[in-house]
């Protein structure tokens, strides 16, 4: 997983995953000032493999992971967040 991205003004992201009993969802911390804020992407799962983040120039960041169920099918997600704003 690439999990750093900066954009064109020196603002930086930063994709990791966060375990909530036993499961993990993605995480992505932004720098702001001297502190990183974390929002947490998607919905827990068991099986989770982040893929990595990209980051535009203008501040438009995605994120790809993808989660396999019990029986072995493999969900592929992505969350795109505009420059400055919410992921979605």
């Amino acid at each position: 997983m690439r999990p750093l991205g900066v954009d064109a003004a020196g603002n930086a992201l930063f994709a990791t995953f966060h375990r909530t009993n036993g499961d993990d969802q993605v995480a992505v911390y932004e720098r702001c000032g001297t502190t990183w804020n974390r929002q947490l992407v998607g919905s827990p799962a068991n099986n989770f493999f982040g893929y990595g983040l990209r980051v535009a120039p203008d501040g438009t960041a995605m994120v790809v992971w993808r989660a396999d169920d019990a029986g072995g099918t493999r969900t592929y997600y992505s969350s795109v967040r505009a420059p400055g704003g919410e992921p979605n």
